[in-house]
């Protein structure tokens, strides 16, 4: 069997049980489908699995992101001063 994927999500604020978590793991081979419902308590215990690398992978998005902001503007005031200091020169 193969695993195919692992959904879970928030139940909204206007649900019965608003605030717990609901999922799903569906697994596939070549003799069809399992689909298996999770309930909060199993949803947690696969959220306290990856936690750590969720965390990890925010952190490295976050970094990747403000390295990118900080180039984007030292590019941009680059270019600024290189056009301030032409029109200065004339």
């Amino acid at each position: 069997m193969k695993l195919e994927a692992i959904q879970i999500s928030v139940e909204p604020s206007y649900a019965k049980n608003a605030g717990s978590y609901t999922g799903t793991v569906e697994f596939k081979d070549q003799k069809g489908n399992i689909k298996l419902n999770l309930d909060h308590k199993l949803c947690l215990a696969v959220l306290e699995v990856v936690a750590d690398e969720l965390v990890a992978s925010a952190k490295r998005v976050a970094i990747e992101l403000t390295a990118n902001c900080i180039d984007q503007i030292t590019s941009t005031n680059s270019k600024q001063l290189a056009l301030d200091t032409d029109h200065a020169s004339m």
